[in-house]
């Protein structure tokens, strides 16, 4: 039986464009990989089945939330390698920095469900056979694989930053909560800014997006808004209560009318 995780060093001081280390992740669910290093780099996660042909994979970013088949920045990384034969981390840029990697590969078990029991006829209780599955209770199926089932929890969409243009957060997704709350803080302001939010649904065309709900007020001073989003949505001290649930693939989208400067973030929480 396998060891249960194991760990392998893909990348041990990379300052050059690179392959990472191979990990054999057959019998494996999931791949972690720790990165640190990272100044001016990309490191693109990589599977295969056959043993020589590999493909980008995506893999979840535990610290934003966000999903791609690419890092640029230092943290964890989670892919799912049910599957797979190979899984690598390859250093596809590099223009700056020490590159560290360390992947942890885990059998994620998952408790039996007793389905019956398919009894011989002949002789009963001799030579039956039970009949059970491995259901993942913690873990949501979606097109990209087993998703952990999240309780509430909150990203950031946007981060601070003094703002004169339209502006689009990363894409986001929403996992299983049913509501949402999204968070605008504006920090300062120069003249009259005039900033309008919206939900975008990304279409199943890639970068292809649809504008779902656009508040029903704009933000012209500095302060601090808050938007829910639930089916029903519950009484409480909102900018705007919304009956609507926010699709699993979208992205937050702040308009401009004017190119005053304004200085914000946004956050989101999710919850079930």
């Amino acid at each position: 039986m396998r060891k249960n995780p194991i760990t392998q060093v893909l990348h041990s001081g990379t300052t050059v464009a690179a392959e990472g280390s191979i990990m054999d992740v057959r019998e494996y669910a999931s791949v972690g990989v720790q990165v640190t290093g990272i100044s001016v780099a990309t490191i693109t996660f990589r599977a295969n089945i056959d043993g020589s042909n590999y493909v980008d994979i995506i893999a979840y970013n535990i610290s934003t939330g966000l999903q791609a088949t690419t890092a640029t920045s230092d943290g964890i990384y989670i892919a799912d390698v049910t599957s797979f034969s190979e899984f690598k981390a390859d250093l596809t840029f590099w223009g700056a920095g020490t590159v560290v990697a360390t992947a942890a590969a885990t059998i994620i078990e998952h408790p039996s469900v007793l389905v019956g029991v398919l009894r011989n006829s002949a002789t009963p209780d001799q030579g039956d056979t039970v009949l059970s599955v491995n259901i993942p209770f913690n873990f949501i199926h979606s097109e990209l694989g087993w998703n952990p089932e999240n309780g509430n929890y909150s990203q950031v969409a946007l981060a601070s930053a003094a703002r004169t243009v339209a502006t689009d957060s990363d894409d986001l997704i929403n996992y299983n909560a049913r509501g949402v709350i999204i968070v605008i803080d504006v920090s300062s302001i120069t003249a009259t800014p005039i900033l309008t939010a919206s939900i975008q649904l990304k279409a199943a065309t890639p970068s292809t997006y649809f504008t779902i709900w656009t508040a029903a007020a704009t933000i012209t001073t500095q302060t601090m808004v808050a938007y829910q989003f639930m089916p029903g949505a519950a009484v409480g001290s909102y900018t705007e209560s919304v009956n609507l649930v926010v699709p699993k693939d979208w992205r937050l989208h702040i308009a401009v009318a004017d190119t005053d400067s304004a200085t914000y973030s946004a956050d989101v929480f999710y919850m079930l």
